[in-house]
């Protein structure tokens, strides 16, 4: 899930600048905008500033229950070497209590994988640093840079009937921008759930089963997600992105959790019921820089901390020296249900 997390964020950034080349009504903007997009060709690195506000409503068994999410992170991520930093804050609210908590997560390749690293601190307790290797339920990424390349010509002409070009410029952050708006549809990304199911590896064939399974239910066509692009007009680089995603994520929720309830089909509770529903979720990336690469290194101190937990909780425990117990350690039992013990004294006949 890691390495489809970094391909759908490229696959992001093509679809923004897919929105400004292909709204552009006027011959002049137009080619201004074709400028932006030889400009990323060249840029395949970025700094930028991600938000997300969201609110639903969870019920399940009669239990009603309101939740907030609000983040904002720091992200530094190089598509070239699929290197990603992200370090923020994400604040919750539950039942009316607030949690906060402070997240930094590393992604690099290494030894031929993706690995990431991963701290987060919440209410006080710090986990301390956790290092997991994508292994398995990964996502094959040998040939990603070649499917973008292809994804984007296509995408470009379905962009084309979805998008205007607003008449006025706006300033954000102090910078004058073109605004085109547009909805990217589920058909749109189609290619790219296509991708993933072919790619997919892991070592348990169920779970590739199941994931596929959860691709193929999805009904593309009803995924929509208004989008707004703001392209520098000077520099013609991409600004900010917004994106609605409250239509797409209720969908999305609703149908996984038919999938749920029929592959848990005898292991619930008879009628047991679960929804959530989501007021808003909202998704904001302000782009503070472009470069033509970036250096994403994780520090040597992280490295030496960071508990592996690539073997999922069994590792976890054998990090912390948590071992099974071996054979004889425990009191051994007897046919009669009594305890045997080495230590029991023989208790003598009271007169």
């Amino acid at each position: 899930m890691k390495k489809s997390r970094k391909m759908i964020g490229a696959i992001g950034l093509t679809i923004a600048v897919s929105l400004g080349i292909g709204g552009c009504g006027k011959v002049t903007t137009e080619k201004a905008l074709n400028k932006m997009y030889e400009k990323l060709e060249k840029n395949n690195a970025y700094d930028a500033t991600l938000t997300i506000d969201t609110k639903f409503a969870l019920s399940t068994q009669g239990m009603n229950m309101d939740m907030l999410m609000n983040g904002t992170f720091d992200m530094q991520m190089d598509q070239s070497t699929r290197s990603m930093h992200m370090d923020g804050t994400m604040d919750m609210e539950v039942f009316g209590q607030k949690i906060d908590m402070d997240m930094d997560m590393y992604s690099v390749p290494e030894n031929g994988e993706m690995t990431s690293y991963m701290k987060v601190v919440a209410m006080g307790e710090n986990s301390g640093w956790v290092r997991s290797d994508d292994e398995a339920n990964s996502i094959n990424m040998d040939n990603m840079d070649e499917f973008i390349k292809e994804y984007q010509k296509d995408i470009l002409k379905k962009m084309a009937e979805n998008v205007t070009l607003a008449e006025d410029t706006v300033e954000i952050n102090g910078v004058e921008c073109y605004v085109l708006t547009g909805i990217e549809t589920g058909d749109m990304i189609e290619p790219v759930i296509d991708y993933l199911k072919e790619n997919i590896s892991a070592g348990d064939e169920e779970a590739v089963e199941q994931m596929v399974a959860a691709f193929d239910k999805i009904d593309w066509s009803k995924v929509e997600i208004p989008m707004e692009l703001y392209v520098d007009k000077k520099e013609y680089m991409p600004v900010k992105i917004n994106m609605d995603m409250k239509s797409s994520m209720n969908y999305l929720i609703s149908e996984s959790m038919d999938l749920a309830m029929e592959l848990a089909s005898g292991k619930l509770p008879e009628g047991f019921d679960m929804d959530i529903t989501f007021e808003t979720c909202n998704v904001e990336m302000i782009y503070n820089s472009l470069s033509e690469s970036m250096d994403i290194t994780v520090p040597e101190e992280v490295k030496e901390s960071a508990v592996d937990v690539s073997g999922g909780l069994d590792a976890l425990e054998d990090s912390f020296g948590m071992e099974e117990e071996s054979e004889g350690t425990l009191p051994e039992t007897s046919q009669d249900g009594q305890t045997d013990t080495d230590t029991t004294e023989e208790m003598e006949p009271v007169a």
